[in-house]
């Protein structure tokens, strides 16, 4: 194989002759260590052939998908899918986009079989003429009002910290309980150096004076805050990503 990216490409040799006068095949492709070579370094054999080997497996998943758990489906994807993508992933990772976008389609149907999403926006069904408009046909939508959760998260200079899923109305024994479960054990992730300052918003829970007694018995200092000022907490922009 002579390697060579120019067009149009150079003509073949006759024949290749070693030094004991043996002669060499001249071919357009050669697996080497597991990873298929192209004259033109393409990597379009190589790509093809793991779409190919994917395309299969995850066939065999999704046949089998009502035998499998969750947790099993992940670990199935880690296993089975996942290695044969990582593999000499530093290679042919040069490869064009055309190429590349292909195997994002396979690997993107590995995440459907985990997680069940649909395979695009649009939902295909077998239906009656006229009858479009069935609502057996259709797929109801959210406009707004689609329901909320309610988080506590904390985040520094050095990282985020945990993210805590609050069940109920908060009242401020929970806020309390939120922090000692929470933002100490996020500080000290965080390696937080001494002094550190924690900021929340005047919300009456953050300034009852159980809550302040907390916060100081912690030897947690608290940034004062100026009332009415919720465009001053910089956490919004991160809820705002969420």
């Amino acid at each position: 194989m002579l390697f060579n990216r120019s067009l149009p490409a150079p003509a073949r040799p006759t024949s290749i002759t070693t030094l004991d006068g043996s002669d060499l095949e001249y071919v357009d492709n050669y697996k080497y260590l597991g990873v298929w070579l192209d004259c033109k370094l393409s990597f379009q054999t190589h790509i093809k052939h793991l779409q190919s080997k994917i395309k299969s497996r995850i066939g065999f998943l999704f046949r089998n998908k009502a035998s499998f758990t969750h947790a099993a489906k992940l670990a199935l994807v880690k296993l089975t899918i996942l290695p044969i993508l990582d593999f000499g992933d530093v290679i042919y990772k040069t490869a064009s986009n055309t190429l590349l976008s292909k195997l994002d389609a396979v690997y993107h149907s590995a995440i459907r079989f985990v997680t069940k999403a649909p395979i695009n926006s649009t939902r295909r069904v077998w239906r009656r003429r006229n009858a479009a408009y069935d609502p057996k046909n259709t797929i109801p939508t959210v406009k707004h009002g689609g329901g909320n959760i309610m988080l506590w998260g904390c985040f520094s200079a050095k990282g985020t910290g945990q993210l805590h899923r609050i069940k109920g109305t908060m009242d401020g024994a929970m806020y309390r309980q939120i922090l000692g479960e929470n933002l100490l054990p996020s500080a000290r992730a965080l390696k937080m150096s001494r002094g550190w300052v924690f900021q929340h918003d005047n919300d009456p829970k953050h300034t009852a004076k159980a809550t302040k007694e907390w916060l100081k018995k912690k030897h947690i200092k608290v940034l004062e805050w100026p009332s009415q000022s919720p465009d001053l907490n910089p956490i919004e922009n991160l809820w705002k990503e969420l």
